[in-house]
């Protein structure tokens, strides 16, 4: 069972074209030119958000794409991390893909989490997907990709006040309790 977890930047400022020498929309945060790209993303809009997505596979089925991308990545990764910590209390939890028509949510159900996306809920209710993942596998992997996202905002990226930075460090010290 092999869930992979990678953080993705926006490479592209509709009115300016992409961020880099690299023409492609997204770049994985391990990618050279992604700090450069975050920068950018960040300046524009005012250091505040930072748009991406979080792809997610599960048994090489790629479940999150850029489809479900959010205007802040901050935000998104906050509310996963929370519910991680708080999951023996809240049974379902919503989580924010800002600016995005998609709705994602995560349910504890006895020792697996299912992992709920409805892609286009007013205009296909029916194209709802459901992965099914252990606990502990989805926490390790979720945890290892959170840090990572963690290393790459702290390289030297500037945030404003406003955003949501300051609430995902904190989230950091709360880690080793989950």
């Amino acid at each position: 069972m092999t869930l992979k977890i990678v953080s993705y930047i926006s490479n592209y400022i509709p009115e300016f074209g992409y961020s880099t020498a690299e023409e492609r929309e997204f770049l994985p945060i391990n990618h050279p030119d992604a700090k450069r790209a975050a920068q950018k993303a960040l300046d524009y809009d005012n250091h505040i958000y930072l748009p991406g997505y979080i792809e997610m596979t599960y048994e090489d089925k790629v479940f999150l794409s850029s489809s479900e991308g959010t205007e802040d990545m901050l935000f998104t990764w906050w509310d996963i991390i929370w519910y991680l910590h708080h999951f023996d209390e809240e049974i379902e939890y919503d989580i924010t893909l800002l600016d995005n028509i998609a709705t994602l949510f995560i349910m504890k159900k006895e020792t697996d989490f299912y992992i709920v996306l409805d892609s286009y809920p007013i205009e296909a209710p029916q194209n709802i997907r459901t992965m099914v993942i252990p606990q502990r596998n989805f926490i390790d992997v979720m945890i290892s990709a959170f840090k990572e996202f963690l290393i790459f905002c702290k390289s030297g990226l500037i945030f404003n006040e406003e955003s949501q930075f300051k609430s995902v460090i904190e989230l950091e010290g709360k880690l080793n309790s989950i």
